[in-house]
């Protein structure tokens, strides 16, 4: 997905408003004056009253036409306002991937599909190892460089389009596996691992390297979404603790 930009698409939206109008109003005198011409030239201003039903009928529809156009480009611009807005309420503007309110509101949704016991889920979170130090040695815009490599080499490294990814926070990011067993999330986890590990981020003339430490759970069906993420949290917290760039598995199991 393509960054965001609000003040990009704000100044495209006013731009469409600014035009749509005038364009309609444009089309609206031609039609208008053409119909009047098509008219006088056929039938001449003389003719029988007969003729000014059709003059009549032309220019009502000289106007209604590009009022129609104008009333569903107007209907058009709203809905597209509307994605928009909702776009930005769910979506991370650096990186493109979900928010965590998005992501929250998403998973709590789906885990009702565990409450029967008959799907296993699991959460992957982890966290880029020093990052700090990304930004005070090469600057925010080399570390932003990097959170958006990250996030590209996460998304293709997972499963399918069912499993989701979202910026969790800073330099912290959470992927939902759905149908997922213990062995299917630690080879997930292992391979984002072993990606953001052997890749090589370039900002300007800049090769930047990073690791990551990674938590990995199973998601239990009866918890609440807040006791699943302290479950996964503490892994992530033993991988940092164990030597970090690794990947750790909750202790805790409470599936069904």
């Amino acid at each position: 997905m393509n960054k965001l930009d609000p003040e990009l698409l704000n100044s495209r939206q006013k731009t469409t408003n600014l035009l749509v109008f005038p364009c309609a109003v444009f089309c609206s005198t031609c039609l208008w004056v053409s119909a009047l011409t098509m008219v006088a030239t056929s039938f001449g201003l003389n003719q029988e009253a007969g003729s000014i039903p059709l003059l009549i009928f032309s220019i009502t529809g000289g106007v209604a036409v590009p009022l129609t156009l104008l009333a569903y480009y107007r209907e058009r611009l709203k809905r597209s306002e509307m994605r928009l807005l909702e776009a930005l309420a769910t979506t991370d503007s650096l990186t493109g991937l979900f928010n965590r309110r998005a992501f929250q509101l998403s998973i709590e949704h789906l885990q009702k599909r565990l409450e029967g016991g008959q799907f296993a889920s699991a959460l992957i979170l982890f966290d880029l190892d020093h990052f700090k130090s990304v930004n005070d040695n090469h600057g925010h815009l080399a570390g932003d460089h990097v959170l958006k490599d990250v996030s590209a080499l996460t998304k293709s490294a997972l499963r399918n389009p069912e499993d989701k990814i979202a910026r969790w926070g800073g330099e912290e990011f959470i992927v939902y596996l759905p149908d997922c067993s213990v062995e299917t999330a630690s080879l997930v986890a292992e391979r984002i691992r072993r990606s953001i590990e052997d890749h090589i981020c370039k900002s300007g003339d800049l090769e930047i390297r990073v690791s990551a430490s990674f938590g990995v759970t199973m998601m239990a069906p009866l918890a609440s979404f807040e006791e699943n993420i302290a479950r996964v949290d503490e892994a992530l917290y033993q991988a940092k603790h164990r030597g970090r760039n690794r990947v750790e598995f909750s202790k805790v199991r409470l599936i069904a």
